[in-house]
């Protein structure tokens, strides 16, 4: 339970990338349940380092 709550304290927008699918980089469950930083700004450039890179969609999709 204690690491479901370390999830409520990822920056809003880490969230709704997750939950909407909306981000341009992808994170697992297991990404986000090792340790991370707590400010917002750290947590966006450690997540970068560890997300999977979404190809940019091409104009003719």
């Amino acid at each position: 339970m204690d690491k479901l709550i370390r999830l409520t304290c990822l920056a809003p927008d880490i969230q709704e990338a997750i939950l909407c699918n909306t981000g341009a980089w992808v994170l697992t469950l297991k990404d986000c349940m090792k340790p991370f930083p707590m400010l917002w700004t750290e947590q966006r450039e450690h997540f970068r380092k560890l997300a999977i890179a979404v190809p940019e969609a091409s104009p003719d999709d």
